[in-house]
């Protein structure tokens, strides 16, 4: 949920919404995004994906035909460098609303894409939640105190969030799903 990311993340651009929170948008001129768009928006600072049966030759030809004909930017694009403060504690948050769906999250700190730790990551969320043999499946779905359960890793150049979300079912509470779901991560780590 976006009020999770808000909460884990301070300073970093992965705590605000990608095209800017509310306020932002309503406030923003037109000159400051000519300005945001003419420092950024250059050939040199994106990246292309071309998906399909494609040969590689007539992708590339097409590539250097149509983008190939925009220059690369005038001057340097800045590289952002904004250091997270250290979390010095858990941080908690509760949205409510006037709905049926009731669900429970919980996330942890994770380090980035590129790294052997989030690899190992990527195989303990898939040990924690995929398919009907997996550790939270057995402990929430088949017990029927949760309706779904998931993990996220997220896929990020910075250190991101492993997240574990279930939707509690009326036969349970938050603190139930919750006590569960850190005892099956307390068993993983002994």
């Amino acid at each position: 949920s976006t009020a999770i990311v808000q909460a884990a993340f301070v300073s970093h651009g992965y705590g605000h919404d990608t095209i800017g929170h509310k306020p932002d948008i309503q406030n923003i001129t037109v000159e400051k995004m000519r300005a945001f768009y003419d420092i950024y928006y250059w050939p040199n600072n994106a990246v292309l994906t071309i998906v399909g049966d494609i040969p590689l030759k007539d992708a590339l030809t097409l590539v250097r035909e149509t983008l190939g004909k925009i220059p690369r930017s005038p001057k340097a694009i800045p590289k952002e460098e904004i250091i997270e403060p250290l979390q010095e504690g858990e941080r908690t948050v509760e949205v409510s609303r006037a709905t049926s769906i009731n669900l429970s999250g919980a996330s942890y700190k994770a380090p980035n894409a590129r790294s052997y730790e989030w690899a190992v990551l990527h195989v303990i969320a898939a040990h924690l939640t995929d398919g009907a043999q997996s550790r939270l499946d057995n402990a929430l779905i088949d017990t029927h105190k949760a309706s779904a359960v998931n993990c996220a890793l997220d896929l990020t150049h910075d250190d991101g969030l492993f997240t574990i979300c279930a939707q509690i079912t009326s036969a349970s509470s938050h603190d139930e799903v919750e006590k569960i779901i850190f005892e099956e991560l307390n068993c993983l780590w002994v």
